[in-house]
């Protein structure tokens, strides 16, 4: 009898546990991160510009019209002050910006786990309500 064969198949199992364990712990919950944070807030302000050089068709029309090639951007950047009816991001809000990336900007609410591949999990949807440390459209520092 070989042992070569045992000891090959035993290295591929350990191997095979080890990696399982790594991707087990992959994920976590933003308050367990407790960063420092500076002296400013952070604003966030999302814009879309269009490339008219580059035209395509829209994925899943039922058309045959090109339009220009979406370019979006999203910028967070250091701001003074917060104004008393101004709002934290949350991350749903950034799935909504996903979404229209991806052309989906019809897509409802609560669907966004099941079609961007993560668990719709009660875990997962609590998530989805988690606030950023950035406001929208604050006044630039």
């Amino acid at each position: 009898m070989n042992p070569k064969p045992q000891a090959m198949r035993f290295l591929f199992f350990v191997s095979l546990f080890f990696l399982h364990s790594t991707l087990v712990i992959g994920q976590a919950s933003g308050a367990n991160f407790n960063l420092t944070h500076g002296k400013y807030e952070v604003g966030f302000r999302h814009y879309t510009h269009y490339d008219n050089s580059r035209t395509y068709q829209k994925v899943m029309e039922y058309s045959t019209e090109t339009i220009p090639r979406q370019i979006s951007i999203s910028v967070w950047y250091p701001a003074v002050s917060v104004p008393h009816d101004s709002e934290k991001l949350t991350v749903l809000d950034y799935f909504r910006i996903l979404a229209e990336e991806e052309e989906w900007e019809n897509l409802p609410n609560d669907q966004f786990l099941n079609w961007f591949y993560y668990s719709n999990t009660p875990e997962n949807q609590q998530h989805l309500s988690s606030l950023s440390r950035a406001y929208k459209d604050l006044d630039f520092a």
